[in-house]
């Protein structure tokens, strides 16, 4: 049943006064346990988006990382849970472990509630309900396309552009919304991805193309001027929300430098996560002139002593792919690619020798071996070669190719790369992001190198352990 008619005593604040309701709640400030907790004082600028919010039927929000929207809106919708009694919220996230996340800081936020009387119907990481009031679900979105979405008074996309199926969602709850006329309510927030995708497509119908150049002079006023004459015309609310909105990173002059730097952000990754930028349809990863700056090695005929280096291999199955190890002088910066083996229509027993002989003359710490149906035989068949030799596999999924190819892009762009001019450089100015957001060789090019030097770079200082988090997930 939504929105019941059934009068409810409570001492909360009704969701038009939020900014009065926030602060009776607690958050929690980190994702460690025994993280800070501190009550929800929003700034000016969530207050400022929650009337908005409030207001709009449909509103897609534009968002830059680190900036609590996403928290704002689920402290919300547990303001109206609590206060209507009837009320029905889906909160639908990209995986499983996001939309826990979310269930969980919303029962803390809840829970920190004093001097109001709650009795739990559900308490769960999928649905949080109370006598008398509403519900909220948590629910992932992959696999779900159109299927299993709760009747609902408001239907809230986190990380939009990143959900699979996120259309055939939207339409799959849209019947039971229209119902409600204008009681049901569309929320779409995500950093942006792709430009084609059904998020970006959303965002830029209507707006004229110099709408970024607001961006960029940091004129938020001019540009929600522009947003909402769009919006009055297919009514969709659409609102930017900037990091330097908020006021403890817009005070720092450094904090997006900084920040950049901790965390090793490529300029594509900040573009996106933090600049509102969307990635443009096939769009070349390694910049052509980067890679000619970091192509001006050479290769070594041999290991040396006090050195340490790594190797990534990319195996084969025969035929005009490409077996392809390369070997990495990690010793300190910059790192330099110091040998390697690449060859096709070759037996898999001569390009294993081959690996064997760079692994003798370079001795590596460690070799990362792509995991197929071949890198399995092979990393097994090292292991009895190379007794003394640490040897791991890693799997090639999208989101670790794109998280180890983005580290080398980090490498090069931090001048802590080199590699000969030749095949490695032709192979990264061709490597590239499709329309789907997947990343592979353009036209007839081959990634063979991009690959094995991804993968060698894993073991260099600095870099994400990703195979640990491999091995321990």
């Amino acid at each position: 049943m939504l929105h019941a008619s059934a009068k409810l005593v409570t001492s909360l604040p009704s969701v038009e006064n939020w900014q009065d309701f926030a602060p009776l709640t607690w958050i929690q400030t980190g994702d460690d346990e025994g993280a800070a907790v501190q009550p929800f004082n929003p700034y000016q600028f969530q207050k400022d988006f929650v009337k908005i919010l409030h207001r709009a039927r449909r509103i897609q929000v534009l968002k830059s990382r680190q900036i609590g929207i996403s928290e704002v809106i689920c402290n919300y919708l547990a303001n109206r849970a609590l206060t209507e009694p009837g009320f029905t919220a889906v909160i639908i996230s990209k995986t499983q472990k996001d939309s826990q996340e979310l269930a969980k800081r919303v029962r803390f936020m809840v829970e920190s509630l004093k001097n109001e009387s709650l009795t739990w119907l559900s308490n769960s990481d999928t649905r949080l309900s109370w006598r008398g009031r509403g519900t909220l679900h948590f629910l992932p979105a992959t696999g779900r396309g159109g299927r299993g979405i709760p009747a609902c008074s408001v239907l809230f996309l986190d990380e939009a552009a990143f959900i699979e199926g996120v259309a055939d969602i939207y339409q799959g709850a849209n019947p039971s919304l229209m119902k409600l006329g204008r009681a049901g309510k569309v929320i779409v927030v995500s950093t942006p991805d792709m430009e084609s995708n059904w998020f970006g497509e959303k965002w830029t119908t209507g707006l004229p193309s110099d709408w970024y150049d607001y961006v960029e002079r940091r004129d938020f006023v001019g540009l929600q001027a522009m947003l909402d004459e769009v919006g009055r015309e297919d009514g969709w609310a659409r609102v930017a929300l900037h990091y330097s909105m908020h006021p403890q990173y817009g005070a720092d002059p450094d904090w997006a430098e900084n920040y950049r730097k901790q965390e090793k952000l490529t300029k594509n990754q900040w573009d996106a996560e933090f600049e509102l930028k969307f990635g443009s349809t096939a769009s070349a990863i390694y910049p052509s002139s980067l890679v000619k700056t970091c192509a001006k090695g050479a290769f070594s005929e041999c290991g040396m002593a006090n050195r340490v280096y790594s190797m990534g291999v990319d195996p084969n199955g025969g035929g005009d792919d490409y077996f392809t190890a390369v070997v990495l002088d990690i010793t300190s910066k910059p790192n330099r690619v110091a040998a390697m083996y690449r060859e096709n229509n070759r037996s898999s027993p001569y390009s294993l020798q081959k690996v064997k002989d760079l692994i003798d003359n370079f001795l590596p710490s460690e070799v990362i071996v792509e995991k197929n149906s071949m890198g399995v035989i092979i990393a097994e068949a090292l292991a009895l070669q190379s007794s003394g030799t640490k040897i791991e596999l890693v799997y090639m999924s999208d989101p670790i190719k794109n998280a180890i190819t983005d580290r080398t892009l980090y490498m090069m762009e931090d001048n802590d790369l080199i590699f000969p001019d030749g095949i490695i450089a032709d192979e990264h100015r061709a490597f590239r992001r499709d329309d789907k957001g997947k990343r592979n060789a353009g036209g007839s090019a081959h990634d063979d190198t991009v690959i094995a030097l991804a993968l060698a770079a894993m073991a260099a200082p600095g870099s994400v352990d990703l195979i640990g988090f491999l091995r321990a997930a």
